[in-house]
């Protein structure tokens, strides 16, 4: 792609988490304190968690089970508290974008495989 597509892209993924989490730390009066970290979440409102906050705990477990048994697998567990019966927080992955927020940036957006393909080659 081009520049414009790159200046598009960037506009997209906006700055690392990294880069946001160092960021905030260095201008925080929090930061000295242990455990300090910056965590993206998701709230939720108008939706039950409970049945999800179950199965990421059951993820998490079965990471734990594997990684014991020394099965090479890829997961990637994730926090969701049910604050009440239809509230909730869910951690959100670091550097990733929501398939709304790709289309509300990307005006030529029409599906995942071609925006890839765009961005980043057709290989």
């Amino acid at each position: 792609g081009g520049p414009s597509e790159q200046r598009q892209t960037q506009v997209i993924f906006r700055e690392s988490w990294v880069a946001k989490e160092a960021r905030l730390r260095s201008q925080s009066s929090h930061s000295h304190l242990p455990g300090w970290r910056l965590l993206p979440v998701i709230v939720k409102a108008n939706d039950d968690l409970r049945q999800e906050q179950l199965i990421a705990q059951l993820i998490f477990e079965f990471d734990s089970i594997f990684q014991d048994a020394g099965l090479h697998l890829w997961l990637r567990p994730y926090d969701i508290l049910a604050t009440s019966k239809d509230s909730g927080l869910v951690e959100a992955i670091p550097d990733t974008v929501s398939l709304h927020a790709l289309k509300r940036a990307d005006s030529s957006y029409t599906t995942l495989a071609n925006f890839f393909k765009r961005h980043f080659g057709s290989h």
